[in-house]
């Protein structure tokens, strides 16, 4: 198994907390007034904002994703961006409505996001060019795509739901030595995990279940899977039982007609004689 130590968002002694909205209307506006450290806490309600943040902060909300929901202003953005940063720290949100992604990490390192759950994106999570983030404990579902890792290496993903996507579960493509752990990756439309050309990977007791495939591996190497409980999903695999039965029944229902009549000719010339 390949191990990673990764530094996770932690606040320091000196950090400020940042009330929105009762310190600042928006989130945005908080972050471009926070310093490095600095805890954001969010309370209850609907925020409309394109989120980038390019500082290590934590945002946090104040009372968990069923209270705190974060939509797009502009749908064809990110609805939190991290970009050229590290040690930032997501907590908490429902985060939903992007035709790019629910969260893009895009040249980032350490940071964390955990405890949301991220919907209706075209991808849930997208993480591109980055290193030693942690997505952790998150419920991802009905986006396209949920979790899809490019170009980037030493990630943990661990005990996340990542179900009912309409494409791919987790789609890994030229990134190398990411953990993949403890997650459910179930009845996704197409692929539950998806490696293309990605080498050296951790892939372990993982639920895959009722995807059309469970894990599809293309032009990677080194890679560790085991443990992953899966199966396919049940109507891929009942056309061609029904194949076999019906050939079955075919095959003794002309039998028996072969022996009835058989049986029967027998009689008639039994008669005739």
């Amino acid at each position: 198994m390949v191990l990673l130590l990764v530094s996770l968002p932690v606040v320091s002694a000196t950090a400020t907390e940042i009330l929105v909205p009762q310190q600042y209307g928006t989130i945005g506006q908080a972050i471009k007034n926070a310093r490095s450290g600095d805890r954001i806490v969010v309370g209850k309600g609907t925020y409309r904002e394109n989120i980038v943040i390019t500082t290590p902060v934590v945002l946090q909300a104040q009372s968990g994703p069923q209270d705190t929901v974060l939509e797009p202003l502009n749908p064809s953005l990110p609805v939190i961006k991290v970009v050229d940063t590290e040690k930032v720290g997501i907590k908490g949100f429902t985060i939903k409505g992007s035709s790019v992604a629910g969260v893009h990490l895009l040249r980032t390192k350490s940071s964390e996001l955990r405890d949301s759950l991220i919907e209706e994106n075209l991808h849930g999570v997208l993480i591109e060019y980055s290193s030693y983030n942690m997505i952790y404990e998150n419920t991802i579902t009905r986006n396209t795509d949920g979790i899809s890792i490019y170009y980037s290496s030493n990630n943990m993903v661990v005990g996340n739901s990542v179900d009912r996507n309409s494409e791919k579960g987790i789609l890994l493509l030229s990134s190398h030595r990411n953990v993949i752990r403890n997650n459910s990756f179930d009845a996704n439309w197409w692929n539950g995990i998806t490696l293309l050309s990605s080498h050296n990977n951790t892939i372990i007791n993982n639920s895959v279940v009722q995807n059309s495939y469970a894990i599809v591996v293309t032009e990677s190497a080194g890679n560790i899977i085991r443990d992953n409980y899966t199966m396919r999903r049940l109507y891929f695999i009942l056309p061609v039982a029904l194949v076999y039965l019906g050939i079955i029944f075919y095959l003794v229902e002309r039998k028996i007609f072969a022996l009835y009549y058989s049986d029967r000719v027998k009689r008639i010339w039994k008669f005739r004689d």
